[in-house]
């Protein structure tokens, strides 16, 4: 009897602990949403007062939306906060790697050796300064 209690209880408390959980991601996502609408919507208002031609105003709009695909409204001072600058590195070349290469194939040497004196990995980005069909 004693431990069918116990064993309810403990059912109770994780049941409750996930459902505010899931509660809390949903709003928390729905807050993001609803930031990401107002800047939108602050951003068209402002070039739409300012007079701002169709052209600047459609890349300014792109570049929001875009914001928000890559980040779903989080920044990245949020996502990288108390990693280290390293590992900050990797992953940024990790995202940037295949623009990079989509540039041009051979522009981009990544090199991770954690086995320096420093014991941190060491990160070198180099790229070509070749620039073909180039004009003044």
């Amino acid at each position: 009897m004693f431990v069918c209690n116990v064993t309810q209880m403990f059912g109770v408390f994780f049941l409750g602990f996930y459902l505010a959980n899931a509660a809390s991601f949903t709003l928390n996502r729905g807050h993001r949403k609803t930031w990401f609408a107002h800047k939108h919507d602050s951003l068209r208002k402002f070039v739409k007062r300012k007079a701002v031609s169709n052209v600047y105003t459609s890349k300014a709009q792109a570049h929001n939306l875009y914001l928000w695909d890559r980040t779903k409204g989080i920044t990245e001072e949020e996502m990288f906060a108390g990693v280290p600058r390293t590992i900050r590195g990797i992953v940024t070349l990790e995202v940037a790697k295949n623009v990079l290469s989509r540039v041009r194939k051979d522009c981009w040497e990544y090199s991770a050796n954690s086995r320096a004196r420093s014991r941190r990995a060491r990160l070198r980005l180099r790229l070509c300064p070749k620039v073909e069909n180039c004009t003044k």
